[in-house]
């Protein structure tokens, strides 16, 4: 028997437990499905293969220990209507690897893949999020971990979020702009240089051609490079992002998240007007 989404079963009330009593004592093979879009900590799984627990600075336990190959399973996921994307809360001392987001079976449908990077730690977490392809109805959801040799990573928790809303009234919500114009002399970028760092995008980025008010808090960022800049007030290395890098991009996204913003304008300087074609 099927009883709908229920997730961490905390009851407010004697009349909710009394309920969820009966129902057991009538129907004694019944299990309660777990709602996808609840936060739902790693460390519930329903099996596992590989892994390790140990405690998390967050709070509770993570998921420890993870080599290539491993995997934890949840069953009774409730997928409802629809889920367009998946949340994972990580953490990694070494050079990360993959998430994969399979149904029913190790080796089951690929619905999404996380790419966890390294963080700087084995509890240095961030928050890495990837697109699932549609998925509906109750599910065994099995999370298995690919990668280099060695320990990969740590999972704390996972979320999975509903389909999009689609276009609507921008009244009511917030918007940011964001200008995904910063390079970094080698990243790789056709310009080559510290395009908007810099006055002088080809000089390089030290006293006199760049000047900070507010220097950039680049702790989350999976990729720096080194300016010229003397160290920090920490004495920390000077280094800057590149927008050109897809995870800056992702992690300023995942920010823009996190803090309930709807949308994002790009900003961009369009070329000088001229009368003659």
């Amino acid at each position: 028997m099927y009883i709908p989404p229920v997730r961490k079963y905390v009851f407010k009330s004697l009349s909710a437990i009394m309920l969820v009593v009966m129902v057991l004592s009538l129907f004694p093979g019944a299990v309660l499905a777990a709602s996808a879009f609840s936060q739902t900590p790693a460390s519930s799984f329903s099996s596992q293969s590989g892994i390790q627990l140990e405690n998390s600075t967050e709070g509770g336990q993570n998921v420890a220990f993870i080599d290539n190959g491993d995997y934890i399973a949840f069953s009774n996921v409730d997928f409802g209507s629809g889920a367009s994307s998946i949340d994972v809360r990580v953490a990694s001392n070494n050079n990360g690897g993959q998430i994969e987001v399979r149904l029913d079976n190790p080796n089951g449908t690929l619905i999404g893949t996380v790419t966890v990077p390294g963080t700087g730690g084995w509890q240095s977490w961030v928050t890495r999020s990837a697109p699932v392809s549609s998925v509906t109805g109750v599910h065994t959801l099995y999370l298995k971990f690919t990668g280099g040799t060695g320990n990969l990573f740590n999972v704390l928790w996972f979320k999975f979020n509903s389909g999009s809303s689609g276009d609507g009234d921008v009244v009511g919500h917030l918007f940011a702009g964001y200008q995904g114009w910063f390079n970094a002399a080698g990243d790789g970028s056709p310009n080559g240089g510290w395009v908007h760092w810099s006055k002088n995008s080809s000089a390089p980025s030290a006293g006199g051609n760049v000047n900070f008010e507010l220097y950039p808090d680049t702790r989350e960022y999976s990729k720096l490079y080194q300016t010229d800049l003397a160290n920090l007030g920490n004495g920390s290395p000077a280094k800057l992002f590149s927008s050109y890098d897809q995870d800056t991009v992702n992690k300023h996204f995942e920010w823009m998240k996190t803090y309930n913003i709807d949308g994002a304008a790009l900003q961009r300087f369009g070329a000088d007007e001229s009368d003659t074609p």
